[in-house]
């Protein structure tokens, strides 16, 4: 089975320890926001740990999207392949 044909809704910690984990990560947003890091790393960090706590939810299936930068200009040879 394909990653993007993956479905799960079913979290894979109890409630209360994605709750613990949810909070976790907005002190780590926190800590992030006030550090030496360039905008793009923070951005990344934040991305990676977001998805993380999806996926411990059950709300993301990682390689799952098609299209990763959907908005990213395409070069006139990729259009015509």
């Amino acid at each position: 089975m394909q990653p993007s044909e993956q479905k799960n809704t079913r979290a894979r910690i109890s409630t209360a320890a994605l709750s613990e984990v949810q909070a976790a990560t907005k002190a780590y947003w926190a800590v992030l926001e006030d550090s030496e890091l360039s905008a793009a790393s923070k951005s990344i960090y934040m991305d990676m740990a977001d998805n993380f706590v999806r996926w411990l939810s059950g709300d993301f299936v990682p390689g799952s999207r098609k299209d990763p930068y959907p908005f990213r200009k395409k070069k006139k040879e990729d259009i015509a392949s």
